[in-house]
C-alpha cells in the first residue's frame, strides 16, 4: 500500500499489512528494537536513523504517517506536505490533562484542547479527540489528505461491530482498531 512513514514512534507494532515501511528516529537503538519487532511479526522494516529537524522530507510521497507519543509543532506543517492525495495522517500524543498525574511531565510537550483541529485545519477528520475530556490524557486525530476519504461503519456485509473502513473512489482500507485511546498502532489492510 504505498510508501509509509513512521515519524518517531517507536517501538512499532505490527506493520505486517504495510508493503513498504521506511521509520524515522532519532535513536539506533529504538530503530534496532523496531527491526526485531518487525522480524518477530514476519515482516520488514527499512530504517533512517535521523533527526526529523534536520532531514528534508519530500512533498506528496507518502501514504501515510504515522506519529505516536513524539509531539514536535514544528512538523504539523511536513506531516501535511509529505502526505499524497488521498494520504492519511494518524497522530497521538500527551494532552494537557496527562499533567494531573504526571506533573513532573514537561508542559512544552503536551497537546492544549483544540490543537490538533486548529493545527491540521485544511485536512478531513476522520476520527479527533482533541483534549476536550479531562478524563483522556492523550489526544489523537486520523485525517486525510483531499476529500476522497470518508469513514463507513458498519455498512457492508462480513465487518464486525468494531470494525471501520476507509474509502476513496476506488479502494476501501479495513480499519480492525480504530480505538486510538489504547496504545496499540492501528492494524490495517488495503482489499
Amino acid at each position: 500500500y504505498g510508501d509509509h512513514r513512521d515519524l518517531h514512534s517507536f517501538p512499532p507494532r505490527r506493520s505486517s499489512d504495510l508493503n513498504d515501511v521506511l521509520a524515522v528516529d532519532c535513536s539506533a537503538t529504538g530503530l534496532a528494537i523496531g527491526r526485531r519487532l518487525a522480524q518477530r511479526e514476519q515482516t520488514t522494516i527499512r530504517t533512517l536513523t535521523a533527526d526529523l529537524d534536520e532531514i528534508t522530507l519530500d512533498k506528496e510521497t507518502y501514504d501515510l504517517v504515522v506519529c505516536f507519543r513524539y509531539l514536535n509543532r514544528a512538523l504539523y506543517s511536513n506531516m501535511k506536505t509529505v502526505l499524497k492525495p488521498g494520504g492519511l495522517l494518524f497522530f497521538k500524543t500527551f494532552n494537557v490533562h496527562h499533567l494531573v498525574s504526571s506533573p513532573k511531565f514537561n508542559p512544552a510537550y503536551v497537546l492544549q484542547p483544540g490543537e490538533l483541529s486548529q493545527s491540521f485545519n485544511g485536512m478531513v477528520m476522520i476520527d479527533l479527540n482533541d483534549g476536550e475530556d479531562p478524563k483522556i490524557t492523550q489526544s489523537w486525530i486520523v485525517a486525510g489528505v483531499g476529500n476522497s476519504y470518508r469513514l463507513r461503519l458498519n455498512e457492508d456485509p462480513g465487518f464486525g461491530p468494531r470494525d471501520s473502513v476507509l474509502c476513496d473512489h476506488s479502494n476501501c482500507v479495513q480499519i480492525d482498531e480504530v480505538d486510538l485511546q489504547s496504545d496499540d498502532v492501528i492494524f490495517y489492510q488495503n482489499f
